[in-house]
């Protein structure tokens, strides 16, 4: 969700933690589809895209000088009774998630291609949008 101000709000913490259909598969690590590479014109050799990838990856390195405190957060939800919280298992792919294990060359190079490049046009967005509209009523 994008604020007034023009902030970015995650606001799906069941996905972001632990409750999505992952045992199937069938999400991609985030929703890029063709129509997003479109309008930006396209993927190969377009200087919207090489924008785009700069600013996701700037934001994760940005993100993992925080983590500590971020994860410190979700361990203070962790007796919330929110069904996305399923022990010490939610905060450990939680953390996992920052990939701490990595310089920052190496995280830069994670990021581009197990978080952007795995989510271009894959079938399984259009999978799991699927998913969603038979089992939660939710449409594309």
């Amino acid at each position: 969700m994008i604020s007034d101000a023009g902030h970015l709000i995650h606001i799906d913490f069941g996905f972001i933690l632990d409750i999505s259909p992952g045992g199937l598969g069938l999400e991609a690590p985030f929703k890029l589809t063709t129509e997003m590479l479109s309008v930006m014109g396209g993927r190969d050799d377009s200087p919207y895209f090489r924008w785009f990838c700069d600013l996701c990856i700037q934001g994760f390195l940005a993100v993992r000088q925080h983590a500590d405190h971020l994860i410190q957060l979700v361990e203070c939800m962790a007796d919330s009774g929110l069904p996305c919280f399923r022990g010490e298992s939610t905060i450990r792919k939680f953390r996992n998630r920052f990939r701490l294990d990595l310089n920052e060359a190496d995280a830069r190079q994670y990021f581009y291609d197990d978080v952007i490049y795995k989510s271009c046009e894959t079938i399984r967005t259009a999978l799991y949008d699927k998913f969603q509209e038979r089992s939660n009523g939710i449409p594309y």
